[in-house]
């Protein structure tokens, strides 16, 4: 069977798991030349009646080969909008590993507030392999979904729906802590040289190197949310564009279960010294993240402040601050 023919073997049974046909009648596929990348997709229902749409897409990105898993979710029917209250777009933005696989799961909010995860696994993989990897993936993601879902519909938007989606992605094993990074690393290839250390200016990073077989990553510690003013006005920004910057540069920012602010990356298979290369090359793009977000939340924060000024009468507070 060539990487094509799985492929597209991988596609049928996940869609036969999910009863939609073995015999592909209900997937779409996309075949086309064999240096661009083969695509399939497949929709079933969820528990409230919404779509979740799956696609699959082989990629080669510098010699790796990979699969990109997105996964579609139509918005619910809550009162409000997601992209309106921070404390869900923070229990969202959570970074989160699954059972099985070292890489995270990207968020990222489209037009009209549709949810989507996006996820990379490796294509030369066995196909018993992939399908486990995918499946828990997917899982995962529909149950965060309809846990996040039923959640709003109970509690609204307030400070403790994040707590309680905190200790719902917790409980799953999927948010990256530090006991699910020490769990998960053990089961990567090149565990044995796993870095814990800060980098020359001063960010504290985790490392799972590359090796010319397999894929890295690493994440990198920008700071706590509360250094950074106002940064609730930035979250839904920080989604939307977490759609380009992990599809362009395989790297995305999102946050851990301390509230710390990460810039996270994938490291393709490479030799040692092209991997030294890669990984100072972000912790440099780190620096002028952090530059970024601090210029750009101090400045949301001064316009909202202004806005504020505004809208009240403050003549009692110029006039003693002034005199």
């Amino acid at each position: 069977m060539n990487p094509q023919e799985r492929f597209f073997q991988l596609i049928e049974e996940i869609a036969f798991f999910y009863g939609i046909s073995s015999t592909l009648d209900e997937v779409k596929k996309e075949t086309l030349s064999p240096s661009e990348s083969w695509k399939a997709w497949l929709e079933f229902d969820l528990n409230d009646g919404k779509k979740v749409k799956v696609q699959l897409q082989a990629e080669f990105i510098k010699e790796w080969n990979v699969l990109r898993l997105l996964m579609t979710f139509e918005k619910p029917n809550v009162a409000s909008d997601w992209t309106a209250h921070h404390e869900f777009l923070e229990a969202l933005l959570l970074c989160r590993i699954f059972p099985g696989t070292i890489f995270p799961v990207v968020p990222v909010l489209l037009p009209g507030d549709i949810m989507e995860w996006q996820a990379l696994f490796p294509l030369d993989a066995e196909l018993e392999t992939s399908k486990k990897a995918i499946l828990a993936v997917v899982e995962g993601a529909v149950s965060f979904y309809e846990g996040a879902t039923q959640l709003t519909r109970d509690l609204g938007f307030r400070k403790e729906l994040t707590i309680r989606l905190r200790t719902f992605a917790y409980s799953t094993g999927l948010a990256w802590t530090l006991g699910e990074w020490e769990r998960q690393k053990l089961r990567h290839a090149n565990a044995s040289h796993a870095m814990e250390t800060y980098s020359p200016e001063g960010h504290y990073y985790r490392l799972l190197p590359a090796t010319k077989e397999v894929a890295g990553m690493i994440a990198i510690n920008l700071g706590n949310l509360n250094d950074f003013v106002g940064v609730s006005n930035l979250l839904p920004h920080l989604l939307k564009a977490n759609a380009i910057t992990f599809l362009s540069d395989n790297y995305y920012l999102g946050v851990d279960d301390r509230e710390g602010l990460l810039l996270m990356a994938l490291l393709p298979p490479a030799e040692e010294y092209e991997t030294k290369l890669l990984v100072t090359a972000l912790l440099q793009r780190a620096v002028a993240v952090r530059k970024f977000f601090n210029v750009m939340t101090n400045e949301l924060e001064a316009v909202r402040i202004q806005e504020q000024f505004k809208k009240q009468d403050l003549s009692g507070v110029e006039q003693l601050v002034l005199t």
